[in-house]
């Protein structure tokens, strides 16, 4: 089945007692493409794509400005299974959950040009089995909150990015973070810019990472004026890589103790951690993570 919409406004009421609904629900193969419309869902995300599903968005929008008080948006778009989901020039607005999440089996996203503006919590998450993602040209602007700890989760799978900005945000911008699948995390990102967030780049890999893997490969980026460290790599092992290329770090941690590029290791893995023609202060730690450095008497 398929179903194109056009300039439709989807809104589930925010009535007491009433049990949490999506504003589209898509399962086995159906395709939906809508175009120029406005969704909002108060306790649910607003469109749900399972099972082998399909969905192409063209200039919608999640959520509602500040000014709007009469549209709210739990979360924008989940997408899990073997489903996909196209996104090109949407605006998350205000969400208070993930604005969008790929999860579980082989599910995929390509978002285009979209924009997140003060999500409460991540703006993209993949993670729980999730198998790729790809961003080309988004800005996530004002999001996130002191306690969560990141903007865009990579917990498994393949995450590109390219020419995204993330600018001003109260998290953490990335954070790749192995959980327990099978499928290690892999983050590709080049020609984005990252300036005035909680920290920059943050690849943890851990126990779940010891045992499954992960890699990343950062390529001319800017990353600029964060409260704690511009790149910060724990708990790597020597079947990991990670390769920092030309890459501008400035005015990162200033008046904390991290640095612009902070390496923690136990073992002398230096191969498994590439650094060329980088503009910004390296530092090694012999310790596993930056909590076990804060622990010792060295700090």
């Amino acid at each position: 089945m398929s179903v194109v919409m056009e300039d439709l406004t989807l809104a589930v009421p925010d009535v007491t007692g009433m049990s949490d609904g999506h504003c589209v629900y898509l399962t086995n193969q159906a395709q939906l493409e809508a175009r120029g419309c406005i969704f909002s869902s108060p306790n649910a995300p607003c469109i749900a794509a399972v099972g082998e599903a399909h969905c192409r968005l063209i200039n919608c929008c999640f959520g509602a400005d500040k000014e709007d008080k009469e549209r709210s948006a739990s979360a924008g778009v989940i997408v899990e299974g073997s489903s996909s989901l196209v996104a090109e020039r949407c605006r998350f607005l205000r969400c208070r959950e993930a604005a969008a999440e790929v999860r579980s089996a082989v599910s995929k996203a390509h978002l285009k040009g979209c924009e997140f503006i003060e999500c409460q919590k991540q703006a993209v998450k993949l993670y729980s089995g999730g198998k790729k993602l790809v961003m080309e040209g988004c800005l996530i602007d004002h999001c996130g909150n002191m306690t969560m700890h990141n903007l865009l989760l990579v917990a498994c799978g393949t995450a590109q990015l390219r020419r995204c900005s993330f600018l001003n945000n109260k998290s953490d911008a990335v954070v790749v973070q192995s959980d327990d699948h099978q499928s290690a995390p892999e983050l590709d990102m080049r020609e984005c810019i990252l300036q005035g967030n909680m920290s920059g780049v943050t690849f943890e890999f851990g126990e779940g990472g010891i045992i499954n893997g992960g890699s990343g490969i950062l390529v001319n980026n800017q990353i600029t004026d964060h409260a704690t460290f511009g790149i910060s790599i724990q708990d790597v092992a020597p079947h990991q890589q990670v390769k920092l290329i030309g890459n501008i770090l400035q005015d990162n941690g200033p008046n904390l103790c991290q640095g612009e590029i902070d390496i923690f290791m136990l073992q002398n893995v230096l191969d498994q951690v590439v650094v060329k023609n980088n503009r910004g202060t390296i530092r090694i730690f012999p310790f596993s993570s930056y909590a076990e450095f804060l622990q010792s008497d060295r700090h």
